[in-house]
Protein backbone atom coordinates (compact mmCIF):
# COMPACT_ATOMS: atom_id res chain seq x y z
CA UNK A 1 0.00 0.00 0.00
CA UNK A 2 1.07 3.69 -0.36
CA UNK A 3 2.24 5.86 1.87
CA UNK A 4 -0.61 8.89 2.17
CA UNK A 5 1.81 11.22 0.55
CA UNK A 6 1.82 9.28 -2.75
CA UNK A 7 -1.91 8.93 -2.59
CA UNK A 8 -2.94 9.50 -6.73
CA UNK A 9 -4.60 12.72 -7.16
CA UNK A 10 -5.66 13.47 -10.62
CA UNK A 11 -5.90 11.21 -13.70
CA UNK A 12 -5.11 13.60 -16.51
CA UNK A 13 -6.50 12.63 -20.17
CA UNK A 14 -4.83 14.86 -22.91
CA UNK A 15 -4.47 14.63 -26.71
CA UNK A 16 -1.42 13.66 -28.35
CA UNK A 17 0.32 15.71 -31.43
CA UNK A 18 -0.97 12.33 -33.60
CA UNK A 19 -4.66 12.70 -32.27
CA UNK A 20 -4.74 9.94 -30.09
CA UNK A 21 -5.26 10.01 -26.00
CA UNK A 22 -2.49 9.86 -23.41
CA UNK A 23 -3.13 9.57 -20.15
CA UNK A 24 -0.83 10.54 -16.92
CA UNK A 25 -1.87 9.27 -13.39
CA UNK A 26 -0.89 11.66 -11.21
CA UNK A 27 -0.09 11.77 -7.20
CA UNK A 28 -0.22 14.03 -4.38
CA UNK A 29 3.27 14.48 -3.53
CA UNK A 30 4.41 15.61 -6.76
CA UNK A 31 1.63 17.80 -7.20
CA UNK A 32 2.35 20.23 -3.88
CA UNK A 33 6.50 18.88 -4.12
CA UNK A 34 6.51 20.68 -7.50
CA UNK A 35 4.19 23.72 -6.26
CA UNK A 36 6.56 24.96 -3.97
CA UNK A 37 9.64 24.42 -5.62
CA UNK A 38 8.17 26.22 -8.75
CA UNK A 39 7.16 29.36 -6.63
CA UNK A 40 9.75 29.26 -5.24
CA UNK A 41 12.27 29.36 -8.39
CA UNK A 42 9.26 31.56 -10.01
CA UNK A 43 9.58 34.37 -7.07
CA UNK A 44 5.90 34.11 -6.30
CA UNK A 45 6.26 34.75 -2.37
CA UNK A 46 3.53 37.41 -1.58
CA UNK A 47 2.81 38.59 -5.18
CA UNK A 48 -0.50 39.10 -7.35
CA UNK A 49 -0.37 36.87 -10.13
CA UNK A 50 -2.72 36.83 -13.50
CA UNK A 51 -3.73 33.72 -14.19
CA UNK A 52 -4.81 32.98 -17.80
CA UNK A 53 -4.27 29.10 -18.45
CA UNK A 54 -7.09 27.09 -17.56
CA UNK A 55 -7.74 25.56 -13.99
CA UNK A 56 -8.17 22.14 -15.71
CA UNK A 57 -4.60 21.60 -16.72
CA UNK A 58 -1.71 21.32 -14.77
CA UNK A 59 0.15 25.13 -15.64
CA UNK A 60 -3.02 26.18 -14.25
CA UNK A 61 -3.63 23.64 -10.74
CA UNK A 62 0.64 23.25 -10.21
CA UNK A 63 2.12 26.41 -11.78
CA UNK A 64 -0.20 28.83 -10.93
CA UNK A 65 -2.94 27.56 -8.21
CA UNK A 66 -0.34 25.22 -5.54
CA UNK A 67 2.83 27.38 -6.28
CA UNK A 68 0.51 30.45 -5.31
CA UNK A 69 -1.06 29.27 -2.40
CA UNK A 70 2.61 28.05 -0.95
CA UNK A 71 4.18 31.53 -1.41
CA UNK A 72 1.26 33.45 0.19
CA UNK A 73 0.66 35.02 -3.30
CA UNK A 74 -2.94 35.84 -4.70
CA UNK A 75 -3.93 34.78 -8.06
CA UNK A 76 -6.17 37.19 -10.18
CA UNK A 77 -8.90 35.75 -12.64
CA UNK A 78 -9.14 38.70 -15.36
CA UNK A 79 -12.38 36.99 -17.36
CA UNK A 80 -13.71 33.56 -17.47
CA UNK A 81 -12.70 32.49 -20.68
CA UNK A 82 -9.22 34.27 -21.78
CA UNK A 83 -9.24 37.54 -22.82
CA UNK A 84 -6.27 39.88 -23.35
CA UNK A 85 -7.82 42.81 -23.18
CA UNK A 86 -9.26 42.03 -19.50
CA UNK A 87 -5.97 40.64 -18.91
CA UNK A 88 -3.99 44.07 -19.47
CA UNK A 89 -6.62 45.71 -17.30
CA UNK A 90 -6.42 43.09 -14.90
CA UNK A 91 -2.95 43.89 -14.64
CA UNK A 92 -3.08 47.75 -14.18
CA UNK A 93 -5.86 47.41 -11.80
CA UNK A 94 -5.28 44.77 -9.58
CA UNK A 95 -1.25 45.83 -9.60
CA UNK A 96 0.20 42.22 -10.76
CA UNK A 97 3.64 41.81 -11.00
CA UNK A 98 3.51 38.09 -12.39
CA UNK A 99 1.32 37.48 -15.54
CA UNK A 100 1.57 33.20 -16.51
CA UNK A 101 0.96 31.84 -19.52
CA UNK A 102 1.33 31.13 -22.80
CA UNK A 103 3.64 32.43 -25.54
CA UNK A 104 1.04 32.83 -27.84
CA UNK A 105 -0.80 34.56 -24.85
CA UNK A 106 1.90 36.58 -24.73
CA UNK A 107 1.87 37.69 -28.30
CA UNK A 108 -2.27 38.40 -28.01
CA UNK A 109 -0.95 40.75 -25.01
CA UNK A 110 1.67 42.49 -26.68
CA UNK A 111 -0.35 43.36 -29.90
CA UNK A 112 -3.25 44.81 -27.51
CA UNK A 113 -0.35 46.83 -25.63
CA UNK A 114 0.63 48.53 -28.35
CA UNK A 115 -2.88 49.40 -29.31
CA UNK A 116 -4.26 50.23 -25.16
CA UNK A 117 -0.80 51.53 -24.21
CA UNK A 118 -1.66 51.17 -20.65
CA UNK A 119 0.31 52.02 -17.49
CA UNK A 120 1.27 48.22 -16.30
CA UNK A 121 4.16 47.29 -13.29
CA UNK A 122 4.04 44.00 -14.03
CA UNK A 123 7.91 42.97 -12.85
CA UNK A 124 7.72 38.95 -14.28
CA UNK A 125 6.37 36.79 -16.77
CA UNK A 126 6.25 33.28 -16.55
CA UNK A 127 5.79 31.58 -20.20
CA UNK A 128 5.42 27.91 -20.86
CA UNK A 129 3.81 25.67 -22.68
CA UNK A 130 5.64 26.48 -26.01
CA UNK A 131 8.90 27.40 -27.35
CA UNK A 132 9.21 31.38 -26.21
CA UNK A 133 11.20 32.81 -29.28
CA UNK A 134 13.54 35.61 -28.75
CA UNK A 135 11.79 38.47 -30.22
CA UNK A 136 8.83 37.67 -27.90
CA UNK A 137 10.55 37.86 -24.85
CA UNK A 138 12.38 41.12 -25.95
CA UNK A 139 8.82 42.49 -26.93
CA UNK A 140 7.23 41.19 -23.99
CA UNK A 141 10.41 43.72 -21.88
CA UNK A 142 9.96 46.49 -23.79
CA UNK A 143 5.90 46.13 -24.34
CA UNK A 144 4.94 45.21 -21.00
CA UNK A 145 7.47 46.79 -19.13
CA UNK A 146 8.77 43.49 -17.50
CA UNK A 147 12.06 43.18 -15.83
CA UNK A 148 12.21 39.47 -15.99
CA UNK A 149 10.86 36.84 -18.54
CA UNK A 150 10.77 33.28 -16.85
CA UNK A 151 10.52 29.92 -19.02
CA UNK A 152 9.01 26.82 -17.58
CA UNK A 153 9.35 23.36 -19.40
CA UNK A 154 7.66 20.82 -18.48
CA UNK A 155 5.13 17.82 -19.32
CA UNK A 156 1.23 16.62 -17.49
CA UNK A 157 3.24 13.69 -16.75
CA UNK A 158 5.99 15.46 -14.50
CA UNK A 159 3.02 16.92 -12.86
CA UNK A 160 3.91 20.10 -14.42
CA UNK A 161 7.63 21.52 -14.64
CA UNK A 162 11.09 19.66 -14.84
CA UNK A 163 13.06 22.52 -15.81
CA UNK A 164 12.68 26.64 -15.47
CA UNK A 165 14.17 29.51 -15.06
CA UNK A 166 16.16 29.97 -12.16
CA UNK A 167 16.13 33.50 -10.01
CA UNK A 168 18.96 35.57 -10.10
Amino acid sequence: MLHRRHQWVQYSVHIRDNGEPKAALLNHFSFVNNGIHIGENLEFRGRKILMQVPFFHVYGVVITMLASLSHYATIVLPSITYNPERSLRAIREEKCSVINGTPTMHVDLVKKQRELKLNLEAEIAVSGGALCPPQLLRDMKSELGLKKVKNVYGLTEDSAVCFNTLPP
